[in-house]
């Protein structure tokens, strides 16, 4: 028979064994759940660390996108502004070319002979300007000068075709050629002498005082739409019969300058055969 005093002890070590056995089982499970918690952690960082990495190559492809994206719009704003000046430019050049219609006409008489070849004549000279436009311009100068045009004797012993040279303006200069032009007379008209300041030089250096225009009258004032200013000027000419007569006519639209227009018209005859019967 079994000795109870003996098997207590051996049943008291072997709970004692399992608790411990217990313990360390826990104490290794507990380990092995804080491995997988880190191994888990680790690959979740790894993870977040990979996708910013990412992330941050995608933000600069972005701004370098960004960065061609802006030199693009740079360029294509500074190409729409020179376009647009340039569109300026012409819708500028185009009002200024449908601004005005102007007519001049030029008539001359004969009156009667003069000693050693000359003649004398009346000279009428009409302009017409006409506001086309939508705006009231105002015609703030005109300029007219008077021109002789002579052959020399050797060139008019020869044959010959050539084509005849304008005479030489204030304000629109023609080049030389078979016709030798002299300006004989000028006449200024405007509705203010301060109108004259951006041609200052220009007149001066003709020998024009702007400072003493002829006075009132002329093709100066406001014109509204549709509206029309009309010069005519009478001249009394003694001139060589062989020679040719020429008026230039210069037309300041609102001052004339950069702001305005500048029109210039040249009219000519030749004297021989006027009157002539």
């Amino acid at each position: 028979m079994n000795d109870p005093a003996r098997s207590e002890p051996r049943q008291r070590t072997s709970f004692d064994s399992i608790a411990k056995l217990v313990q360390v089982l826990a104490i290794v499970a507990a380990g092995v759940w804080g491995l997988y918690e880190y191994v888990s952690f680790r690959k979740e960082h790894d993870q977040l660390i990979l996708a910013q990495s990412r992330f941050a190559v995608e933000q600069q492809g972005i701004l370098k996108d960004q960065q061609a994206l802006a030199v693009e719009m740079a360029k294509i704003q500074v190409e729409s502004e020179r376009v647009r000046r340039q569109m300026a430019e012409v819708e500028l050049a185009s009002a200024k070319a449908s601004r005005l219609a102007l007519k001049n006409d030029l008539d001359v008489i004969f009156l009667g002979g003069a000693p050693d070849g000359f003649g004398e004549y009346r000279a009428r000279l009409r302009l017409e300007v006409k506001n086309i436009s939508k705006e009231t311009l105002e015609v703030t100068f005109s300029v007219v000068e008077y021109f002789i045009g002579t052959l020399s004797r050797m060139e008019m012993a020869r044959p010959y075709v050539v084509p005849i040279n304008l005479p030489s303006a204030t304000f629109r200069p023609e080049e030389s050629g078979v016709v030798r032009w002299d300006r004989v007379g000028i006449s200024t008209y405007s509705v203010g002498d301060s109108r004259f300041s951006e041609y200052r030089e220009v007149l001066s250096g003709a020998g024009i005082d702007p400072n003493k225009t002829s006075g009132s009258g002329g093709a100066v004032g406001g014109l509204k739409p549709d509206e029309e200013a009309i010069f005519t000027g009478v001249y009394l000419v003694r001139a060589p019969r062989e020679s040719w007569l020429a008026f230039s006519l210069a037309v300041g639209i609102n001052g004339g300058g950069e702001s305005g227009d500048l029109w210039v018209l040249k009219n000519f005859q030749y004297l021989k055969g006027i009157g002539a019967r």
